[in-house]
């Protein structure tokens, strides 16, 4: 089992799409994150998300989402609780699955599932290989809120019996 992980999804093919698994590159390349915490490319599939899932004690994740609220680079942090989850329309994520969907498959392994998403607001989804200007502009931002979010956790002895939600 993992302490803590942070689990970036997204298509890079697909231009913004790719924002969480090019922020984890981001990270990677900063070192600014504890060597104890994974930093996982979790891609797309469904299937293998929900596996990162269920073997973290505490997992944040990273995810392009196109809420239409605020501007590209926009983000929302969200304590999800798959029991919350599943009254939640599937717009949680721009995949064909959604996270949504990795979330309760992880979630009828353990029922104690400590998730944080990092939704990052979308601005131009479509083939081509790099992010927009806007959500670049974004990775300082989420690093340092989710520097934070492992600080807080590490401070209790015992996060893995907490809610990773304050």
């Amino acid at each position: 089992m993992i302490d803590i992980s942070v689990i970036g999804i997204g298509n890079i093919l697909l231009g913004d799409d790719g924002f969480g698994v090019h922020f984890i590159n981001y990270l990677r390349g900063r070192k600014s994150i504890p060597e104890d915490i994974a930093l996982i490319d979790g891609d797309i599939d469904t299937f293998s998300i929900a596996n990162y899932l269920s073997e973290s004690k505490i997992a944040i994740v990273i995810d392009a989402c196109d809420f239409k609220v605020g501007p590209p680079g926009s983000i929302e942090r969200i304590c999800a609780e798959p029991q919350k989850l599943k009254s939640l329309e599937n717009n949680l994520s721009i995949h064909s699955r959604s996270l949504k969907d990795a979330v309760l498959l992880a979630s009828i392994e353990r029922n104690d599932l400590n998730l944080i998403i990092y939704a990052v607001q979308v601005g131009c989804v479509e083939p081509k290989l790099q992010l927009s200007a806007e959500l670049i502009k974004s990775f300082p931002i989420l690093e340092e809120k989710i520097l934070a979010d492992i600080k807080n956790f590490k401070k209790e002895e015992k996060y893995e019996q907490k809610s990773a939600c304050h």
